[in-house]
């Protein structure tokens, strides 16, 4: 099950990402360069921005670790 999530979400994820930067980069500013600017703007926050979710979800907190140390797990 792990995997076909896995794969679930990279296959969506690259089906989205692509539709939408050929989408801003084709419909923003005057021409085909403004637009790829943008995309690329876009498309660098997006992934600074699920990056960051993901290191705050991933850690868990102190006082939990700090316990399994000390309980021997």
């Amino acid at each position: 099950m792990g995997s076909g999530a896995n794969n679930t979400a990279r296959y969506l994820g690259a089906a989205i990402g692509i539709t939408l930067f050929v989408v801003i980069a084709t419909h923003v500013g005057d021409g085909l360069i403004a637009g790829w600017n943008v995309a690329v703007l876009v498309s660098a926050t997006l992934t600074l921005l699920g990056a960051g979710i993901v290191l705050v979800a991933g850690k868990p907190a102190r006082s939990t670790s700090l316990a399994r140390a000390t309980n021997g797990m």
